[in-house]
C-alpha cells in the first residue's frame, strides 16, 4: 500500500488546515477551542480520525496504531452515519457541515471542500458516465445531494439542496435540481470560509 502522506509534516499540515476550518477564530487556532470542539463535535472526529488512518498507509511499522485508528473511525461511523473510504484522496481542509447519512465514494476530493448531511457521491454502473466522481476546490455540496458517475465537479462550485448531478459541471457555476442544472456563474464565494488556500494563505471568517 502506498503512502498516503509522505511526510510527518504534510500530516500535520493536514491535520492543522482541516481544524482550521471548524475552530479558526480570527485567523488562529486555539488550543481549548480545538479540545471542546473534538469533544462535542463527533463530525469532526471522524475527519481527524480519518486522517490518523490515512498517515498509517506505507508505514507497516504503526500497524497497532492503525488497528486503534480503524477503531475509533468504525466507531463513530456507526455513531455518525457517516461512511468515506480512507482510500480516497481527500485534499486540506474538509469540512463536514453537520453528520448524519453521508456517504463518500470518489476518485478525489479537492481542498476546501463542505458537505453537509444526507449526501451521497458514488458509483453509476452502466452508460458513457460510469465511474466515481472527482470532486475539485472549493466545492460547497448542499444537504441531500446525489452526486454520481465518472464526472468531475470543478473548482468553486455551489450544488443546492437535493440535487442529482450525473453531469460534468464547469467551475464556478451554481447548480440545483433534479438534474441539476446552472442558475449562475457566482460559484462558492460565502458558502467556504474559515480556510487556508493552497498557497498557504488564511482566509478566517472574522477578520481583526
Amino acid at each position: 500500500m502506498n503512502k498516503y502522506f509522505k511526510s510527518w509534516k504534510e500530516f500535520k499540515d493536514y491535520l492543522y488546515a482541516d481544524a482550521f476550518r471548524y475552530v479558526e477564530d480570527h485567523g488562529e487556532i486555539h488550543s481549548l477551542k480545538w479540545i471542546k470542539y473534538y469533544l462535542r463535535h463527533p463530525n469532526y472526529r471522524y475527519v481527524f480520525w480519518l486522517r490518523h488512518v490515512q498517515f498509517t498507509y506505507g508505514r507497516n511499522w504503526m500497524i497497532l496504531w492503525r488497528m486503534y485508528a480503524y477503531l475509533k473511525l468504525q466507531n463513530l461511523r456507526n455513531k455518525t452515519c457517516i461512511q468515506i473510504s480512507p482510500s480516497i484522496k481527500i485534499g486540506k481542509g474538509f469540512y463536514i457541515g453537520h453528520w448524519g447519512s453521508i456517504v463518500i465514494n470518489a476518485r478525489e476530493i479537492g481542498e476546501n471542500v463542505n458537505i453537509i448531511q444526507t449526501c451521497t457521491i458514488g458509483v453509476a454502473y452502466r452508460g458513457d458516465r460510469g465511474g466515481i466522481p472527482t470532486i475539485g476546490n472549493n466545492v460547497y455540496i448542499g444537504s441531500g445531494t446525489r452526486i454520481f458517475g465518472g464526472i468531475t465537479i470543478g473548482d468553486n462550485v455551489a450544488i443546492g439542496v437535493n440535487s442529482v448531478v450525473n453531469r460534468d459541471v464547469q467551475d464556478n457555476s451554481v447548480v440545483v435540481g433534479s438534474p441539476a442544472k446552472v442558475i449562475s456563474m457566482r460559484g462558492s464565494e460565502g458558502y467556504i470560509y474559515s480556510y487556508i488556500d493552497s498557497n498557504g494563505v488564511k482566509h478566517p471568517r472574522f477578520k481583526n
